[in-house]
C-alpha cells in the first residue's frame, strides 16, 4: 500500500498502516530473535522452510503456536477462526502470500526509504 500511495497519490484519499510496520523504518528488527524479535518472521522468510515445516501442519501452527504466542487475550481466536486459517493456508500455494510478505520486508527497506524521500 505504501508503494501505491507514493506512486499514485491521486488514487489514495488516506493511508493508515496497522498491524505491520514498514521495511526501512525498523520493521526488520522484528526478525532479530536475539534481540526480542518475532520467531515467525524468520520461519516464514527462510527459503524452503515454511513449505518444509508448515505444509499439512497449518492447524497445529496457527492453533498451537502462532496465535497463542502472538495474542495477549487467550481465546481471541476461536477454533472456527483457526480452522479457517488452516483451510486457507493448506490450499495449493496457500503460504505464498505470507512467505512473499516476510521475504520482501527483509530486503526492500532501502527502496521504501527512497520512496519516502522522493519528491512528489
Amino acid at each position: 500500500m505504501f508503494r501505491l500511495a507514493t506512486a499514485h497519490p491521486e488514487d489514495v484519499l488516506s493511508l493508515t498502516a496497522i498491524e505491520m510496520g514498514l521495511p526501512g523504518f525498523g520493521l526488520e528488527a522484528l526478525a532479530d530473535v536475539t534481540h526480542g524479535g518475532a520467531w515467525h518472521i524468520g520461519v516464514l522468510a527462510a527459503p524452503g522452510i515454511p513449505e518444509l515445516l508448515l505444509t499439512d501442519r497449518e492447524h497445529e501452527f496457527f492453533g498451537e503456536h502462532a496465535f497463542p504466542s502472538m495474542t495477549a487475550t487467550p481465546g481471541a481466536f476461536t477454533e472456527t477462526d483457526i480452522e479457517e486459517f488452516a483451510r486457507t493456508y493448506s490450499r495449493p500455494d496457500g503460504w505464498r502470500g505470507a512467505i512473499g510478505l516476510y521475504r520482501s520486508m527483509l530486503s526492500e527497506g532501502t527502496a521504501i526509504q527512497a520512496l519516502r524521500n522522493s519528491p512528489g
